[in-house]
């Protein structure tokens, strides 16, 4: 029988020490497994190893987390494009506060009002909790606002019946065919 000499309390049912014999001795549940020299230079590798990876992924996510959680004013078209992959999709049953993005059938979405998310209220269709997000630089196709929150502001440009429109006052609830003096078509789409 080996005695084990240092040796350290149980941690998480394994106690590791030198045995008499110089080697090493690890009593995994009971279970005593002799190890040489070569085998703890190869485990310490691997976990090394391992340490990185975890590190490199833990840098990344920290990385993401800033991007992500920033307000959809701070993200530049690049970083939605980069970025679209990895936000977190929309899903029912989450607890969502004002600012946040969600992805949704394929577009983002920033949560207007903090609420409990819920399979009839996705972000396409309950326009009063979700805003589309549109990356600086690109021209959203019209969709019809439904209240101040949401409606087209002077300058705003859209993509309408294949024209490019711009609006002309604040405000805008309107289409470019319902109130044209609050629109302009700037050029063809």
């Amino acid at each position: 029988m080996n005695t084990v000499i240092g040796a350290r309390p149980p941690q998480d049912d394994m106690t590791i020490g030198y045995g008499t014999t110089g080697k090493l001795i690890m009593h995994p549940s009971g279970v005593v497994q002799t190890m040489e020299g070569a085998d703890l230079v190869a485990i310490r590798v691997s976990l090394e190893t391992q340490k990185m990876r975890i590190e490199n992924q833990i840098a990344a996510l920290d990385t993401e987390i800033v991007i992500l959680t920033r307000l959809e004013s701070d993200l530049t078209a690049e970083d939605i494009t980069e970025l679209m992959e990895s936000f977190v999709p929309w899903a029912t049953d989450e607890v969502v506060t004002v600012g946040m993005l969600r992805k949704h059938t394929g577009m983002l979405y920033k949560c207007l009002q903090e609420h409990t998310t819920q399979a009839d209220w996705t972000p396409d269709t309950v326009p009063a909790l979700w805003l589309h997000v549109v990356p600086d630089g690109v021209i959203p196709d019209f969709v019809q606002p439904t209240g101040a929150h949401d409606a087209y502001q002077t300058g705003d440009q859209v993509v309408f019946v294949c024209g490019l429109w711009e609006s002309l006052i604040d405000a805008n609830v309107w289409s470019p065919t319902a109130y044209s003096a609050g629109w302009n078509r700037i050029g063809d789409a």
